[in-house]
């Protein structure tokens, strides 16, 4: 597993800004017009609070119709930051009307609704630029999702001998799914390949099986 060097923290953060500074600024080497995708998150915001120190640019946003709307925090930060912004709401009709569009831009299947968005919001720049910087990849880069803490929480059980963790997963897939743990014990005595690949999986290798075995009784 790999192991930080230990350096002051504050070393460590001003390191990242003079690292994301220079990468947004090599980036902005271009003769055409710049803009950037803003959301309500750090990450976009970072990279339009940089961009803006080097030149006036264009900001844009897209939210959904309800309580989850994100464009008036964006507009926000965009009225703090001094850019050209622009937004559009992405009613019921707009998202289900562009997904076979969506769906055939992507090179294969893709489930995150996340797309629809990025779609439209790319759309939208279009329309005024034409190079974007954006805030994409950033929670991969720096351990953003919460299922990137799992291998610090499961290194009491990796330490275990291999025939302890098969008991304990024999054990765990006894213990009904309401039981606070369970998945704990599941995930911690899978190996390491059948965990990663079972974070973007909806159907668990029991429930697979169960339904090839109703699909095969019916041939």
């Amino acid at each position: 597993m790999f192991e930080p060097e230990e350096r002051p923290f504050d070393e460590y953060v001003e390191q990242i800004r003079e690292t994301l500074k220079d990468s947004v600024k090599l980036h902005m080497v271009s003769d055409v017009d710049r803009g950037c995708f803003l959301s309500s998150g750090i990450d976009s915001t970072a990279i339009a609070t940089h961009m803006r120190n080097i030149e006036p640019i264009r900001t844009f946003s897209v939210g959904f119709e309800g309580a989850n709307n994100e464009t008036p925090i964006a507009a926000q930060t965009a009225a703090t930051l001094g850019t050209e912004h622009y937004d559009k709401i992405i009613t019921q009709d707009d998202f289900f009307g562009t997904m076979p569009k969506a769906i055939w831009h992507q090179d294969e299947p893709v489930a995150d609704p996340s797309a629809i968005a990025l779609y439209h919001v790319a759309k939208l720049a279009r329309e005024h630029v034409t190079v974007v910087l954006s805030g994409e990849g950033a929670d991969e880069l720096f351990g953003g999702y919460r299922i990137y803490r799992e291998p610090q929480s499961l290194r009491p059980i990796d330490q275990l001998p291999p025939s302890v963790k098969r008991m304990l997963n024999r054990f765990a897939r006894m213990l009904p799914s309401s039981v606070k743990g369970r998945n704990y014990l599941l995930r911690g005595t899978t190996p390491l390949e059948e965990r990663f690949l079972g974070n973007a999986k909806i159907f668990s290798e029991d429930m697979k099986a169960e339904v090839l075995r109703l699909d095969s009784e019916m041939l």
